[in-house]
């Protein structure tokens, strides 16, 4: 059994009739505290670590302590708050006012990311038209040295022409054979 229910326990049954209990644990300044319409009560530390954005640049270390929550609070416009020891008091439109301010850096945060992507991708889509145009170059030079080995050995296909027939280099001199000569 929790100490407050055994707190409630002694208040019901007498013992405990000033309320000195409910007071020890906190429960009668809760209840002050939520009366008030303070509905959003965090530590200081989870404050900041959550807002922190709205005052400072996301990669700038600060203390988490009431002095950085008042300058998140001023930098963000909200008015009617309160400070405990080592909680911040906000009414529950204090949070709406705080979860805007953070929307629009959230927002500002997808347009960099998708102009970062589309940079990104037509930087990538010129480097291959580059490589596919030196890689085409390469090809074209490659043929033409082909077509020029080729050429200068007087066959097709890169091979070398065939030896003559027999005699007829004796014919294309003009020396007896039994061939007439070629026209």
């Amino acid at each position: 059994v929790s100490r407050p229910v055994r707190l409630l326990c002694r208040a019901e049954s007498g013992t405990d009739i000033d309320g000195w209990g409910h007071r020890y644990t906190g429960v009668m300044e809760t209840t002050a505290i939520r009366r008030q319409g303070y509905a959003f009560r965090p530590k200081f530390d989870e404050f900041v670590r959550q807002y922190k954005i709205i005052a400072f640049k996301g990669s700038e270390k600060v203390k988490e302590n009431a002095e950085t929550c008042k300058i998140i609070l001023e930098k963000a416009g909200i008015k009617g708050w309160q400070f405990g020891k080592h909680k911040v008091f906000l009414k529950y439109f204090h949070v709406n006012q705080l979860v805007e301010q953070i929307e629009q850096y959230t927002r500002a945060a997808a347009v960099l990311s998708c102009a970062l992507k589309m940079w990104m991708a037509i930087r990538l889509r010129r480097r291959l038209k580059e490589e596919r145009a030196v890689e085409e170059k390469r090809k074209a030079e490659e043929a033409a040295r082909q077509q020029a080995a080729q050429a200068t050995s007087g066959g097709a296909g890169g091979m070398p022409a065939p030896p003559p027939p027999p005699g007829a280099a004796a014919a294309a001199a003009g020396g007896g054979g039994d061939l007439p000569p070629a026209p």
